[in-house]
């Protein structure tokens, strides 16, 4: 039981680690300048439509 529990908190703190990670490479790269909000929207919107059939 508590190796089984120290291994769920290893893999949480691994989550934790590669968001960091994540979240520091996106810092990292920038503004984007050619970015267009309206766009993506409209793009993620019809993704989600397609997936949720």
């Amino acid at each position: 039981m508590i190796r089984a529990g120290l291994r769920l908190l290893e893999n949480e703190e691994n989550k934790a680690i590669a968001l960091k990670r994540a979240i520091e490479e996106g810092i990292d790269s920038g503004i984007a300048s050619d970015f267009d909000r309206d766009q993506f929207l409209k793009d993620l919107k019809k993704s989600a439509e397609k997936s949720n059939g």
